[in-house]
């Protein structure tokens, strides 16, 4: 069975993702992405290291993290769309950027993630989804050789790639959650 082909707009944001995320696998970005939402075997190659078969997506144990980076997507996606969703208008959008930037100092400083703040604070709202998205991004990540630092970082150019794709993100999250 041959895989559905990617919409032009969502090889578009598959690029733009690694672009700005994992810029050395930008030009492989629309066939791992492809290959992740073919789901079955196709899918399980993208997370092979050892005795990856020869023409596989890790010859020479060739390792990518985009796929990784689409686990954690998909795992996050409620959180993800609620961050989209919540920043819908301009206020929201740079409140949530300066939060982003001011959880990402936070974290960097403390060398842990930020604890999330109990309350019902409508505001306090993107900030959650934040943090949640980085915890399972990261925790996505911690199969990778990525160091500590770099996971976090890579997690928070997520976030940003993201938001400034929104549409291309509720796309692909779409097609990710439908992919088997």
């Amino acid at each position: 069975m041959v895989p559905e082909q990617l919409s032009p707009s969502l090889q578009q944001w598959s690029i733009y993702l690694a672009e700005n995320v994992i810029p050395d696998e930008s030009d492989f970005a629309p066939l791992l992405v492809n290959a992740y939402i073919a789901g079955g075997k196709q899918r399980e190659a993208l997370f092979k290291t050892d005795d990856a078969p020869e023409g596989s997506f890790v010859p020479g144990g060739m390792v990518f993290i985009l796929p990784h980076v689409l686990a954690g997507i998909l795992a996050a996606a409620p959180y993800i769309l609620n961050l989209v969703g919540s920043a819908a208008s301009i206020n929201n959008t740079l409140t949530t950027v300066c939060n982003i930037l001011s959880l990402h100092d936070r974290a960097k400083q403390t060398l842990v993630g930020p604890k999330p703040q109990q309350g019902n604070d409508p505001g306090q709202e993107p900030i959650h989804s934040i943090r949640r998205i980085v915890s399972i991004i990261d925790e996505q990540l911690k199969n990778t050789s990525l160091p500590d630092e770099e996971r976090d970082c890579i997690a928070y150019r997520i976030i940003r790639a993201l938001l400034e794709q929104p549409d291309g993100t509720i796309e692909a999250i779409g097609r990710l959650q439908g992919s088997t």
